[in-house]
């Protein structure tokens, strides 16, 4: 069954519900927008309303994205930084939306990630194994977005105070 092709009212209606109830960038309504077969004309006329009724802007997405990502789900920078330029989020927007996140929030959310994960995996970090076991916490926390870094000084950390 085929979806109802929306007009341009019906568009603007539910994106002006949409960005109400949460924060929303461009990239993500100009999709919605396709799937329900909006004309290019008029996705483009109902971006600038919601640009200029302020319902939708890129620079506080990226703020509230980065902040929500890095508390919630305590992802590192790395990885909200690819996130937002997916969704097409200027690079600027992007580093300002990254400094504006404290670096006390990125240090707890590494370590909560590498205590879980050394936990859940029963990781035994010391020895020959204990290499192994290392390497597999250190690709992960790198999946998980943080700096190459601050991750080898955590394994570090936790891999010494494992031993004593």
């Amino acid at each position: 069954m085929k979806r109802k092709e929306k007009t341009k009212e019906e568009a603007l209606l539910r994106l002006e519900n949409l960005c109400s109830r949460s924060e929303q960038c461009e990239f993500e309504l100009e999709r919605k927008m396709i799937g329900w077969e909006v004309r290019r004309e008029d996705r483009k006329a109902i971006l600038e309303e919601l640009r200029e009724n302020r319902y939708v802007d890129d620079k506080r997405f990226a703020r509230s994205y980065a902040n929500d990502k890095a508390r919630f789900s305590a992802w590192g920078p790395n990885k909200i930084r690819m996130e937002l330029i997916k969704r097409h989020i200027k690079s600027s927007d992007i580093s300002e939306a990254l400094h504006g996140v404290e670096q006390e929030v990125w240090k707890t959310g590494l370590l909560r990630n590498a205590r879980s994960k050394a936990k859940n995996l029963q990781l035994d970090l010391e020895g020959e194994e204990g290499y192994l076991e290392r390497q597999k916490l250190y690709r992960y926390l790198i999946g998980r977005g943080f700096p190459s870094s601050a991750v080898s000084a955590v394994v570090k950390k936790l891999s010494n105070s494992s031993k004593g």
